[in-house]
C-alpha cells in the first residue's frame, strides 16, 4: 500500500512539476517577447556599435533585460518552495519552454493577414524561435545557480544512508583514534575545526560528490560513554541521493575496526540520538532554504507570497512606465493569478490537514 501511496505521490509531483514549467514559462513570456524584440533591434540599428562603450546598449533595453532575469529568479524560486518535499523548478527548462511560446505568437499574428505564405511564416517562426532559444537559454544559465542557492538542493532525510553507534569509552580516547592520519585518510574525512561545544565533526571535502559526515559527542547520559552518528549520500547538482549499500558498509566496518583495534567496545545504535539529530542537521544543511533560513520563516506560504508580490511590484511598475504593453501586463496576472492558485491552494489543504 505504501508502494502505491509513493508512486501516486511521485506521478502527482511529476505532473505538478510540469504546471510549475509552464506557468513560469507563460509569465516569462509576457516580458521575455519584448526583451527579445528590443534587443533585436537595438542590434539590428547599430550592429556594430551597440555593445561598445560608445555606443551602449539602450537603457531601457537594458532595464527591460534586468527585470526579465530578476521576474525569472523570483517565479523559480517561489514556485520551488511550494514542493513538499521541496523540489527545484529548474530556469532552464523554464526558459525553454518559454522559446517555445514564441513561434506560436509569430504564427497567430501572421495569419491575421490577409495574404498567407506558409513557408514564410514557418521560416520566420523557426528564425525568431532559435533566437529565443538561445537568448532564454543563456538567462536560464545565470538564474539556475541562484535560485539553487536560495532554494537549497533537493532531498530530505529518506535519500541518505545513516547509522549510529553507543561507545563504551570517553570522548578523548574516541577522538584520539579518529584523528588518527591513516583513519583520516582512509575514509577521505577531515575535522571541521569550528562546531558547537562538546560536538566533533568529521567530513569529507566540499566538492566531493560522495559526501560522508561523522558526527561525535559524549553522551548526555553517561560522560563515559560517546554517541557516533553518520549521515552519507551523493550530491548531484540539484539534490542528494542515497549512494551505494556497500560503500555504506565499508565505511562502517572502517570505523567498527579502528575501535576493535584500539580496544574499544561499542554497540549498535538504531535510536534518534542527539548526536545522529546533529549528522543530519550538518549533513543536510546542503538542502535548506536560504531564503527562509535568513528570514527564519518556517512557513513557506509567506515566502512564496512575497516572491509573487515582487514578481507583481516589477511587472506593474514596467506597465506603468510603458516598458510592456497593456495586453502583455494583462497575461501576465492571467498567469500569475494561475501561479497563486496553484501554488498555494496545496499549502493551505495541507496545513488544513495537520490541523486535523
Amino acid at each position: 500500500m505504501k508502494e502505491v501511496y509513493k508512486r501516486l505521490e511521485s506521478e502527482t509531483s511529476a505532473v505538478r512539476y510540469l504546471v510549475a514549467v509552464l506557468l513560469g514559462a507563460g509569465i516569462n513570456f509576457t516580458i521575455g517577447v519584448g526583451v527579445m524584440l528590443s534587443s533585436l533591434s537595438a542590434l539590428v540599428y547599430t550592429p556594430s556599435q551597440a555593445l561598445t562603450s560608445q555606443s551602449p546598449f539602450p537603457t531601457s533595453v537594458s532595464i527591460l533585460v534586468i527585470f526579465y532575469f530578476i521576474v525569472g529568479v523570483v517565479y523559480a524560486t517561489s514556485a520551488s518552495l511550494t514542493f513538499q518535499p521541496k523540489r527545484i523548478v529548474s530556469p532552464i527548462y523554464v526558459q525553454i519552454t518559454t522559446s517555445a511560446f514564441v513561434p506560436i505568437l509569430i504564427v497567430a499574428l501572421q495569419l491575421m493577414k490577409p495574404v498567407t505564405d506558409w513557408v514564410s511564416i514557418s521560416a520566420l517562426a523557426l528564425a525568431y524561435f532559435m533566437i529565443s532559444l538561445i537568448m532564454f537559454f543563456i538567462a536560464g544559465i545565470g538564474q539556475t545557480p541562484i535560485v539553487r542557492y536560495l532554494v537549497g538542493l533537493n532531498g530530505t532525510r529518506e535519500n541518505t544512508h545513516s547509522f549510529g553507534l553507543v561507545i563504551n569509552s570517553t570522548i578523548e580516547d574516541v577522538l584520539r583514534v579518529l584523528r588518527n592520519d591513516s583513519f583520516q585518510e582512509a575514509l577521505s574525512v577531515r575535522e571541521e575545526p569550528k562546531l558547537l561545544r562538546h560536538a566533533f565533526l568529521f567530513h569529507t571535502p566540499l566538492g566531493e560528490p560522495k559526501r560522508f559526515f561523522i558526527v561525535v559527542m559524549a553522551d548526555p547520559d553517561d560522560n563515559k560513554k560517546t554517541q557516533l552518528a553518520t549521515v552519507s549520500y551523493i550530491q548531484s547538482y540539484y539534490g542528494i541521493f542515497k549512494g551505494g549499500d556497500i560503500l555504506d558498509e565499508q565505511r562502517r566496518s572502517t570505523i567498527k575496526k579502528v575501535l576493535k583495534k584500539a580496544g574499544i567496545t561499542f554497540s549498535d545504535d538504531n535510536t534518534e540520538s542527539l548526536a545522529r539529530l546533529r549528522a543530519y542537521r550538518y549533513g543536510l544543511s546542503v538542502t535548506e532554504s536560504k531564503l527562509l533560513t535568513l528570514r527564519s520563516l518556517p512557513p513557506h506560504s509567506k515566502a512564496i507570497l512575497t516572491g509573487l508580490t515582487l514578481m507583481a511590484v516589477i511587472m506593474t511598475g514596467m506597465w506603468k512606465y510603458d516598458y510592456i504593453t497593456t495586453e502583455m501586463f494583462e497575461t501576465f496576472w492571467i498567469f500569475t493569478g494561475f501561479a497563486i492558485l496553484f501554488d498555494l491552494l496545496p499549502l493551505l489543504r495541507i496545513k488544513r490537514r495537520k490541523l486535523s
